[in-house]
């Protein structure tokens, strides 16, 4: 009998409607390219009732299956009632680890993928709707760092297929964004991330947190002024957190801000003792002390993935 962890690694020829609850492993070819997509069905799955689908991304450096095992959206999925898919991105040309160590493509700058992810992602949603039923109109899509960039990207170029976002430590790399629709926004920014800096900069010249901010107050048509709120800080663990509420924008839209103060590169509410998160061959070999040190403070007074799947149940497409 194969483990779970061995069917992931198989993609399976499934007929129409086939799709049963548990984790499986879809195969695509896209533009020449083999593309791969992991996705977990909830035991309220049937074939008469169509459900929500939310994209979760990973960040560069790692792949879909350590997501789907690290970030809890399987057991949300469960007790919430949705479809959880995880799909891969590309290698870097002449990759160690060409299965792992996967990147996307935010900004149609060629670095460090050149593959068309907006199509590769349009072709999963386009094969999942075969082998599963879903819900057209309530797509949404997450992620963190990178996938939090393509998350972006995706309501910029895919707007009329994704109902809202919510990117956790990102920037908005995608110049110019066109959409066809104002798309819900919701953003997680910690004031200390070193890897995508809340002021702009870093390693790769990353946007800011207020440019990216601003793009979609400008895109949603938003008033300016925020509703802000300091959130209760419940937890000792060197951070706070303000809430900026921008709305009501177009077509009942709205952009929401998460502003952890002496946050880091970080999931809020995930501990950091998961190394499958962000990626030990970036970091090893080192103790979860320096990972720690490295990629900053977590908070734990919001629940990030609570927060999303909220946010997402409040928009849906018209």
């Amino acid at each position: 009998m194969k483990t779970a962890s061995a069917l992931l690694t198989l993609c399976f020829p499934l007929l129409a409607g086939q799709l049963q609850q548990g984790n499986h492993t879809r195969c695509l070819t896209v533009d020449g390219l083999p593309r791969k997509y992991y996705v977990h069905v909830p035991p309220s799955m049937n074939s008469t009732t169509p459900l929500p689908v939310v994209l979760v991304l990973h960040g560069g450096l790692r792949a879909g299956d350590s997501t789907m095992r690290a970030f809890g959206f399987n057991e949300m999925a469960d007790r919430k009632h949705f479809l959880a898919v995880y799909p891969n991105g590309q290698p870097k040309p002449h990759s160690v680890h060409p299965k792992t160590n996967l990147f996307w493509n935010p900004d149609d700058k060629g670095f460090p993928s050149t593959a068309d992810d907006v199509k590769f992602i349009s072709s999963v949603l386009d094969d999942l709707s075969k082998v599963a039923a879903v819900n057209p109109k309530r797509i949404y899509s997450t992620g963190l760092s990178h996938g939090a960039m393509m998350s972006y990207r995706l309501a910029c170029d895919l707007s009329h297929r994704i109902a809202a976002i919510a990117p956790v430590a990102g920037s908005q790399e995608r110049i110019p964004c066109n959409p066809r629709r104002p798309v819900p926004v919701l953003d997680f920014h910690g004031t200390e991330d070193g890897f995508v800096p809340v002021e702009g900069g870093g390693p790769f010249d990353f946007n800011s947190a207020d440019y990216t901010i601003s793009t979609w107050l400008k895109l949603n048509g938003c008033p300016t002024n925020a509703l802000e709120t300091e959130l209760p800080d419940k937890v000792d663990d060197g951070t706070h957190v303000t809430l900026k509420t921008y709305g009501p924008c177009n077509a009942g839209t709205e952009v929401v801000s998460y502003i952890i103060h002496h946050g880091g590169h970080t999931w809020p509410g995930l501990p950091i003792e998961y190394p499958d998160i962000f990626g030990e061959r970036i970091l090893n070999p080192v103790s979860f002390k320096a990972q720690r040190a490295t990629l900053g403070n977590v908070t734990m007074d919001i629940n990030a993935n609570d927060l999303i799947w909220e946010f997402f149940s409040r928009h849906a497409l018209p």
